[in-house]
């Protein structure tokens, strides 16, 4: 079976537009209260032009970061005045707010024309046709023709840049994006919708990158006997560590977080093992990569973290060298911060932005090797994509600030700011050099130049495929299920290793079956026919409620008698009216403005396509 199915109807393009604009639009105004915003973003030739940008700094913020944003964004207009940048603002509501804001907006027609990119959002950004080739604008804003940089008459570029331009524009791009997201940065589209660039392109470009590593307590270390200037180097040292820290009463030796996320708490071990949790085969498809026996292995290692016995120096025994709530949460935080908790792992380390930590109290280091003597991180990166909608000018202006933000005369304003606020030390290397900080470059804590380093040039970047969204929480299942159950520790360690890896084999092929939609054309079929029956069911129990009580209200009217003459009743009708109407516009219009969505692979940029009742039957299964 294709990767994707072909589409029995669609929608040209412009009753795509016609339909998407009065439905969807109307439906999210009717909600939020927004209008289409695109005739006040429209300027005449001699006005600014609008880049209305994510991540912008906040106003009222006075740290490092927050101050270094605004002095970038500062020199950024004065060197490019045609420009009016604007903070992009939109209400969220509960959930996942990193994404509801800025569909919603597109909806509304107020989109972020420089919109956020994470690893898991992007491949769901580049398959929408969200984003746009960046290499291509780099190279137009490179290029000696001023032709690639000027539109006619019907908004269309008046010249290309040559494919030796948009070579070396992406030699420039990959100069300023660390080795291990270079896969994430540039790849190819996930699917062959019309609308979508073919090929690989650089669809993003980090402005921060972000990679784990163990911290730990040096005071904590001292306590239980151990050497507060050396952590652990891998996994055998890591548990021995732990279980030492332990024996001392009121200390746990690790700490990490139990849930429907406790995948992403513990994700530096699996990445440690050369696991992954999403690849892609032979053919380009992705499917799940956690099934693996480095993974039950890794998940043995947490087990016996978490429940194995041990024996203190003073003889007594315990089980359980680990503090992993359920939730996590609040409870965390404080026991760290008051000494409680030996070692944790960051995932949110990074050489651009301040840490809230005493170096002098707390140490950084590299994730312990594993067994196989590997010893690497994860990876992610805060990267800002170029919106597809925006006109050419607009793509041009906001590939002109990421530029800018992510060249020297970002960075060096950035450093400037860090360095006056003390955070020099955990700046990247090269930066310190390049800027001449060679004063500070020398007080750099190896352990956390090298926890960086080695993330960031051979770390596992977080899951970044087709749907990933809720990767973490189908990774977890299965390690939540060995987590409760110590009495694997009491098999022979084969057994225990075969039955997680049957754990991992099931959770696997639920993430291909229901997350990626590994399905045969059989099974969509018998889907088809359960959800068509289901809505069927659902339409005559609708009308069959509706003709109940319409004949009971009915049969109340005639007992009560004639009917009042309207004349006395009207003014009753207009009281109730501004309720009835706020009612109807509010709950019942939108219902029936977006039952038509619910036929069709709806897409806010590309073409939409008619699926019929596959939602229906998506949603049911």
């Amino acid at each position: 079976m294709s990767k994707w199915r072909k589409p029995r109807y669609t929608i040209d393009r412009s009753a795509r537009l016609s339909l998407q604009r009065w439905l969807l639009g109307a439906a999210c105004w009717v909600v939020l209260g927004f209008g289409n915003g695109e005739a006040s973003a429209a300027m005449s030739a001699d006005e600014q032009i609008l880049l209305r940008m994510q991540t912008l700094p906040s106003p009222v913020e006075t740290g490092a970061e927050a101050r270094a944003g605004r002095l970038i964004l500062r020199e950024f207009q004065q060197l490019y005045p045609q420009y009016r940048i604007e903070r992009f603002v939109f209400p969220a509501l509960e959930g996942m707010a990193m994404d509801q804001g800025p569909l919603m907006a597109i909806t509304t027609g107020v989109p972020p024309l420089g919109i956020y990119v994470n690893f898991r959002q992007s491949s769901t950004y580049v398959n929408h046709g969200f984003l746009v080739p960046q290499e291509i604008l780099v190279a137009r804003i490179k290029s000696d023709n001023p032709l690639t940089r000027e539109t006619d008459a019907r908004g269309n570029w008046k010249a290309d840049p040559t494919d030796e331009e948009i070579a070396a524009a992406l030699e420039a791009i990959r100069a300023r994006v660390a080795p291990a997201a270079w896969q994430v940065v540039y790849r190819e589209a996930d699917t062959d919708r019309e609308g979508v660039p073919r090929g690989r392109h650089v669809w993003a470009l980090p402005f921060g990158n972000v990679a784990s590593a163990l911290l730990y307590r040096k005071d904590v270390f001292a306590e239980a006997g151990l050497d507060p200037e050396r952590p652990p180097r891998d996994w055998e040292e890591f548990l021995y560590f732990a279980r030492r820290i332990r024996s001392t009463p009121g200390k746990f030796g690790f700490m990490f977080n139990v849930g429907i996320n406790t995948s992403y708490s513990v994700m530096p071990f699996m990445a440690a093992n050369h696991v992954s949790y999403m690849d892609q085969d032979e053919d380009g498809n992705w499917r799940a990569a956690f099934n693996t026996p480095a993974a039950a292995e890794t998940i043995y290692f947490l087990l016996e973290l978490t429940h194995g016995r041990f024996t203190t120096d003073d003889g007594r025994e315990l089980a359980g060298a680990a503090f992993a709530p359920l939730g996590g949460g609040r409870d965390m935080g404080i026991r760290w911060a008051r000494g409680d908790i030996g070692m944790q792992f960051n995932q949110g380390l990074s050489f651009e932005r301040g840490l809230d930590i005493n170096p002098a109290n707390t140490g950084i280091a590299p994730i312990p090797a594993a067994p196989s003597g590997s010893s690497r991180g994860t990876v992610n990166a805060r990267m800002l994509g170029v919106f597809s909608g925006a006109t050419p000018e607009q793509q041009l202006g906001v590939m002109r600030y990421i530029w800018f933000l992510t060249g020297d005369e970002g960075r060096e304003i950035r450093a400037r700011e860090m360095v006056a606020d003390g955070f020099g030390e955990f700046m990247e290397p090269e930066i310190l050099r390049r800027f001449g900080y060679d004063d500070i470059l020398e007080r750099v804590d190896q352990d956390w130049l090298t926890a960086l380093e080695s993330a960031l040039t051979d770390g596992e970047p977080e899951p970044f495929g087709r749907n990933t969204q809720l990767i973490y929480q189908y990774v977890s299942e299965p390690i939540n299920w060995a987590l409760d159950r110590p009495e694997l520790l009491n098999l022979p360690r084969e057994d225990a290793l075969a039955r997680i890896e049957a754990q991992l084999d099931v959770a696997a092929q639920r993430v291909n079956r229901f997350m990626l939609g590994e399905l045969t054309p059989q099974e969509w079929r018998n889907r088809r026919l359960v959800g068509g029956m289901a809505l069927a069911l659902i339409v005559v129990i609708f009308f069959t409620a509706v003709r109940i009580v319409w004949r009971a209200f009915t049969r109340n009217e005639k007992a009560m008698g004639d009917r009042p003459a309207m004349s006395k009743i009207k003014w009753a009708y207009v009281m109730v009216a501004p309720v009835l109407a706020a009612v109807i516009f509010t709950n019942y219009l939108p219902l029936f403005l977006g039952v038509p969505l619910a036929l069709f692979d709806f897409q806010l940029v590309l073409q939409s396509v008619f699926v019929g009742l596959d939602n229906f039957a998506t949603v049911l299964y």
